[in-house]
C-alpha cells in the first residue's frame, strides 16, 4: 500500500500543517474529528464501507480507487463479523469466499480483478486469517461447514505452501500439461516472518495433529526473530541458510509479527513496553519517515489490548479519529489532491474497536 503521509516532524512541520488543516476540512460530522466518540467513529466507517467500497456482489473492494478483490479483506470482514457476532453477515462473506476464492488446489486466490480474473496464487497469511475466522465460528456456532472449509485449506497449505515443516508466504499453480493436473510453483525458500498467524496454526493443530511440526518450528523462527533485536524485529528467514534478514523496515509487518506471537499466547513483552513508551513519550506511533498510519494504530490498539497495556490501546483507538474523510472511512490524501480509503485500514480499526470498546470480549 502506497500511502500519503499524514504528519512529518522537523522540516516537514509546514507540510504536516497544511495537510492536517485538508484532512481536517474533508472530515464529516458535527465538530472536529476529535469531537468524535469511538461509537460515532465505528459508525462512520460501517456506512462508509457500505456507500463507497461494497460491491454489487457483496464483497469489498480493496479501496476507493482500486476495485479489485483480495482474500485479505474478506479473512478480515468475516474476522469482524465474527467479533461482533453477527452471525449471518458472516454467513453471507462465508458463501462469497465459497463461490470466489477457493481455488482448485484449495488455496486460496489471493487476487481477483474488477472483471473476476483470478490470479494463480496465495498468501498464506490471508488464508490462515480465514481458516482462524472459520474454527473460532465453529466453535461458536458449530456449523460443521465453517470446520469442513478450513480444514480443506489447511490441508492445501500443509500440501502445498511448507518446506521443511516451515510455513512459505504461498506458492503459485497452473495446469500441467496434455494430461491436466496443476503443478504448483513454490518460489524462494525463505518467508516474511509477519505472516505466520501462529493462533490460526494451533487451531488447525486442534483439528489435524499434522500441523503440530509445522507449526512449533514455524513460530519458533517467529519467535526468535523478535527476541534477537532489542526494539525491532527481523523482517524475514531463510529456510535454506537459515538466516535472518531486514528485507524492508515497514511499522504494519513488525505490528502483524509481534501480535500473531501475543494472540498464541507469547507476548514479547519488552516490545511492548517499548512502543508504550514511544507513544507516551512522542504522543504517536512513526515510522521512520515521521509519518503515522491508520493500519499501524489499528494493530498496535490490538497489540496493547492482547499484552494487557490497556489505557495505551485506548489511546490507539483515539488516533484513528484524525484520519476520518467525509464519507466516514478513515483514509488519507492522495497525491492527485483527491482522498483514498483502503479496506484494510478501515476494518482493522473495526476490529480493534470492537475488540476494545466494551463490546464482545475475545473469542478463545
Amino acid at each position: 500500500m502506497v500511502v500519503f503521509s499524514s504528519k512529518k516532524r522537523g522540516k516537514g512541520f509546514i507540510l504536516f500543517f497544511l495537510i492536517s488543516l485538508l484532512i481536517f476540512s474533508s472530515s464529516c460530522g458535527s465538530g472536529s474529528p476529535a469531537d468524535l466518540s469511538i461509537k460515532e467513529l465505528e459508525e462512520g466507517i460501517k456506512e462508509g464501507l457500505e456507500k463507497c467500497l461494497r460491491s454489487p456482489q457483496g464483497l469489498l473492494y480493496k479501496s476507493t480507487k482500486d476495485k479489485s478483490f483480495l482474500s485479505e479483506t474478506i479473512g478480515l470482514e468475516m474476522i469482524w463479523h465474527l467479533i461482533a457476532e453477527d452471525k449471518s453477515a458472516f454467513d453471507y462473506q462465508f458463501s462469497l469466499l465459497k463461490k470466489y476464492f477457493i481455488s482448485p488446489v484449495d488455496l486460496l486466490y489471493w487476487k481477483i480483478s474488477e472483471t473476476f480474473d483470478k490470479c494463480n496464487s496465495n498468501a498464506s497469511i490471508d488464508d490462515l486469517r480465514v481458516c482462524r475466522a472459520l474454527i473460532l465460528a465453529y466453535k461458536k456456532w458449530k456449523n460443521g461447514e465453517y470446520l469442513e472449509t478450513a480444514q480443506k485449506i489447511g490441508n492445501a497449505l500443509l500440501k502445498h505452501s511448507t518446506w521443511k515443516n516451515v510455513l512459505l508466504d504461498g506458492v503459485s499453480w497452473e495446469p500441467a500439461g496434455i494430461f491436466g493436473g496443476i503443478a504448483i510453483d513454490q518460489g524462494t525458500k525463505s518467508i516474511t516472518l509477519s505472516y505466520p498467524d501462529i493462533e490460526a496454526m494451533l487451531l488447525l493443530n486442534e483439528t489435524d495433529p499434522d500441523w503440530l511440526k509445522v507449526t512449533q518450528k514455524t513460530s519458533g523462527i517467529v519467535l526468535l526473530g523478535a527476541l534477537l533485536k532489542k526494539n525491532d524485529v527481523y523482517w524475514g528467514y531463510d529456510i535454506e541458510s537459515g538466516t535472518y534478514n531486514d528485507r524492508d523496515k515497514n511499522l504494519i509487518n513488525k505490528l502483524l509479527h509481534l501480535l500473531h506471537l501475543a494472540s498464541a499466547g507469547s507476548i514479547p513483552i519488552n516490545h511492548v513496553r517499548y512502543l508504550a513508551f514511544k507513544l507516551e513519550v512522542e504522543d504517536g506511533i512513526f515510522d521512520k519517515s515521521g509519518s503515522e498510519n491508520i493500519a499501524v494504530y489499528s494493530l498496535a490498539s490490538l497489540l496493547f489490548y492482547e499484552s494487557g497495556f490497556y489505557m495505551e490501546a485506548e489511546a490507539c483507538l483515539e488516533k484513528l479519529k484524525k484520519f476520518r474523510l467525509d464519507s466516514g472511512l478513515l483514509g488519507y490524501l492522495s497525491e492527485d489532491g483527491g482522498t483514498e480509503a483502503w479496506a484494510f485500514d478501515n476494518l482493522l480499526a473495526l476490529i480493534a474497536i470492537e475488540t476494545i470498546s466494551g463490546s464482545p470480549k475475545k473469542i478463545r
